[in-house]
Formats: C-alpha cells, structure tokens, sequence
C-alpha cells in the first residue's frame, strides 16, 4: 500500500508499508517496462534488498504476465577473487534467487568476471565493453548501504568512476559477515560498476527498507552530492525513484 508520494530535488520519492509492498511495487515497475520493451537490458543487485522484488518478478513470470527471454542483466558486483560456484559469490546468490526460476537464456546474464587467474583490470574494462555493446543500461534496480554506497561504491566515490576493483571497509565486511562464518571468511576486495556507469542507466530504481538505512536516506536525499556519501550523486540523476519501506523512510517523514 502505498503511504505517501512526493518529490525531493529530481528524485521520485514513494512510501510503502512494508518490505513486501516495496518488492511489489518495484517488480511492477520493471514488469512495465518489460512489456514496453522486450529486449530491455537491466542492472540488477544482490543482498536482503531486493529479495522481495526478485519474489514478486518469479511471482509474475509464473503467471504468464512477463517473459525475460529476451532480456540481458548485468549485475552491479561480485567479490574477488571468487568462484561461480562459491555459495557466497554473488553469481550462486542470483541464479538461488531470480534466475533458476525464469526464462532468462544463460547467455544473457553478465557479472564481472572475477576469478582469481583473470586481471580485475581487464575484467573491469571488459564488463564496461559489454554494457556499452549492449547499450547501455535501460533500468537498474540498486540498493543503498549504510554508509551510502551504491553497487560497492565505498566512500569516497567519484561520480566518474567507472567499473573497477574496489577494497571493501571494514564496516561493509562487519555488515555483509552475516552471511558467512566468520569475518575472516568476507572477501576484502570485489568489482563494481563505477557511479558514472550507474549513473549512465536510463532509468534507477532504488529500493531501501528499514530503520538503520533511515538517517542514510535523509542524507543521500539532502546533503549536496558529495564523494563522502555516494548515493547523493543521485540527485542529478534525471530519472530515479526511490522505493522506501516506512520504516527507511522515517527521517525524511519527520
């Protein structure tokens, strides 16, 4: 359901009431542009976030209201070095949550590569070939961490910076440790699209639910684009929506 509907600098701003709300409206969105065109090229995330997007999108293809075979995805990150198979690496966490339960042609999913034996240089220049090949990203669906990072766009983040091999902090290893063993286990590095080539989408869906991404929100909203808090270069960004539960949206309500 949603709460509220409102605009902050160029940002689209709706409210919903629960995580599930903000996973439907969001699959409803890309579902639309889907229909509109076939052969849409998506940026997608991984993580809790968009779970409830990835539910509601399997929910619609199981119906007969979509079909991705046509689609191609590239995704915004993935750890190194890593390997496909790894139950952590990004790749396995996709094809758990989204792409074994669709029509989506393997060859149409894109990640950076990231084992060990390939160069993150060359594989950063060659995920960066490959979108442009494909032309661009129509619609990319991201989350926003708790110190604002967008994709693994740690601070500080130039609004240029293109796909790359980035060193995690070690807040964002303390956070994403819950899906491992231990700490240890957390890569220290990962390959991510740089804020200009998700800046260069045509269209961003941001999705944020709850309240320890409330006061992250409020300044990604109202702080001037700064590399310090990445997700605030989204203000100039001439096609972005954010998608909040209540809960995320609480410091911005106030």
């Amino acid at each position: 359901m949603l709460i509220n509907k409102f605009k902050i600098h160029n940002i689209e701003i709706e409210v919903v009431e629960s995580k599930k709300a903000m996973g439907l409206r969001a699959a409803e969105m890309i579902a639309e542009r889907m229909l509109a065109k076939n052969d849409i090229v998506l940026g997608l995330s991984t993580g809790s976030t968009p779970l409830p997007v990835y539910a509601a999108l399997i929910a619609f293809y199981t119906k007969k209201m979509i079909s991705f075979k046509d689609v191609k995805t590239f995704n915004l990150d993935e750890y190194y070095p890593i390997e496909p198979s790894n139950k952590q690496s990004y790749q396995y966490a996709m094809k758990r949550d989204l792409f074994s339960q669709i029509d989506i042609p393997p060859e149409n999913i894109h990640f950076p590569d990231c084992l060990i034996s390939d160069s993150p240089v060359k594989a950063s220049r060659n995920y960066e070939h490959l979108i442009a090949k494909s032309g661009g990203i129509d619609l990319l669906l991201g989350g926003i961490g708790q110190n604002a990072h967008i994709g693994f766009n740690e601070p500080p983040a130039q609004s240029d910076s293109r796909t790359r091999l980035i060193e995690l902090t070690e807040e964002t290893r303390k956070i994403n440790s819950r899906f491992f063993a231990t700490i240890e286990e957390v890569p220290q590095y990962a390959i991510t699209m740089g804020l200009g080539t998700i800046l260069d989408s045509k269209e961003i869906i941001l999705c944020a639910s709850g309240t320890a991404k409330s006061e992250t929100i409020y300044k990604a909203l109202w702080e001037k684009p700064n590399p310090n808090v990445p997700a605030t270069y989204l203000q100039n960004h001439q096609n972005c929506r954010f998608i909040l539960e209540r809960a995320a949206a609480g410091r911005i309500l106030d």
